[in-house]
């Protein structure tokens, strides 16, 4: 996660603000670490992304779509790289893989 996108992310359970507290970070973005509320709210981030679910308990609509998204997010990045090698494009340059 960048963190020039910390002002544009707010609580999910209250809308206030979030402070970011770092566990781990690179010259480029923080990698793990959580994001935390003055409501009491902590949101992990793991990998450089920010785990933003809310309420922690989903929908079973909700809980059954993650599901099947996680199942198939392997392969999309798959195809996402195939897509780009294809065309002879490089993602990180692109600013699709930022």
């Amino acid at each position: 996660m960048k963190r020039s996108i910390l002002p544009a992310l707010r609580c999910p359970a209250c809308t206030r603000e979030l402070r970011l507290v770092t566990g781990k970070e690179n010259e480029r973005e923080v990698t793990n670490g959580s994001l935390v509320c003055a409501c009491g709210k902590d949101y992990t981030i793991e990998d450089g992304i920010p785990n933003l679910i809310y309420p922690d308990e989903l929908m079973p609509s909700d809980s059954e779509f993650k599901q099947k998204y996680d199942k198939g997010a392997e392969q999309y990045d798959i195809g996402l790289d195939w897509l780009f090698r294809s065309f002879y494009e490089d993602e990180m340059r692109s600013g699709v893989g930022c």
